[in-house]
């Protein structure tokens, strides 16, 4: 869930939706989209010797949000600069962070979530035209500029605003082997000992985390017991008080001296192919086994839970 018009949004240090504030202000009428599904584009063939389609699997995309509203202000150059303040304050060509939130006034303040998410403002278009006669006499004495502002979500999901962290460094002989999850090693049989947290994503569709490995941890197997999916690594060596983060969102694989580790990934894991969610809705059982689990090896999971809409 996220808030919509009852809420205050921020984004590049400009306010929008905040109807207690002095102007000039930016107050939104609409915000296109944000409710919205991610874009889907189907895939399908045209059924041969019958009538009908085959679909194809496919996933979906991202999504475009518009905000629309109006700059307010009571004189003309406090117009004109809170336009190009506004103007300014989107011109970037990266995605910028929007921070959804009730307003502090609001008596179901304590009941209305924060969400965050990024996004790349596609344009802004503060809109140049007279006054209306009507609006004359108002607080604003007519000095209003209608504006519409599309932006893109790579990633269309909303985060809770804190993350969740979990951590075990008490190596447990219980469930150190776990076939199809066993490491790779030489002729001996590899240790019995593994590490395991649970973490609970309280979102309301998959999430993406940072699984972090402190060694010593040779060929290391991090598995999510509770999807069944796994992550394999041959001839690597997490060696004693080194860390190696997993970073499902940039499918990323390195050492804390900034090392690139992913090509240490065996062909056998399943974790992160097509479809497959990292940290699913609800409860999620991670676990880290080793050829060799030396003592002082350590296990960290942290992510941010997520909503779809």
């Amino acid at each position: 869930m996220i808030t919509g018009l009852e809420g205050i949004v921020t984004a590049g240090g400009i306010v929008m939706n905040d109807r207690l504030a002095t102007y000039p202000r930016v107050e939104l009428s609409d915000i296109v989209g944000l409710r919205s599904l991610p874009d889907y584009e189907e895939i399908k063939d045209q059924a041969i010797g019958r009538l009908g389609e085959v679909p194809r699997n496919n996933t979906r995309s991202g999504k475009t949000i518009t905000f629309e509203g109006i700059i307010k202000a009571q004189s003309i150059i406090d117009l004109r600069t809170h336009m190009a303040l506004v103007s300014a304050a989107f011109q970037g060509t990266g995605e910028m962070q929007f921070d959804h939130e009730p307003h502090a006034s609001d008596p179901n303040a304590g009941s209305l979530p924060t969400r965050w998410y990024r996004a790349l403002p596609l344009a802004c278009d503060p809109v140049e035209s007279w006054p209306e006669q009507g609006k004359l006499g108002t607080a604003t004495h007519g000095f209003e500029a209608v504006f519409s502002m599309p932006v893109r979500l790579s990633d269309p999901r909303f985060y809770w605003p804190t993350a969740v962290t979990g951590h075990d460094d008490t190596l447990s002989t219980g469930g150190g082997e776990a076939p199809p999850l066993t490491p790779d090693g030489e002729s001996d049989p590899p240790s019995g000992n593994s590490l395991t947290v649970t973490v609970n994503n309280t979102g309301n569709t998959a999430t993406e985390g940072i699984i972090t490995i402190t060694g010593r941890v040779w060929n290391p197997v991090v598995s999510n017991l509770t999807t069944g999916k796994f992550l394999r690594f041959d001839d690597l060596d997490v060696e004693a008080a080194e860390e190696l983060e997993i970073d499902s969102k940039r499918r990323r694989i390195r050492r804390a001296s900034g090392a690139n580790n992913r090509h240490k990934l065996d062909e056998t894991s399943d974790w992160w192919d097509p479809g497959e969610d990292f940290l699913a809705v609800g409860s999620n059982q991670i676990r880290l086994n080793g050829y060799v689990m030396g003592a002082g090896a350590e296990l960290d999971v942290e992510f941010y839970p997520a909503d779809i809409a």
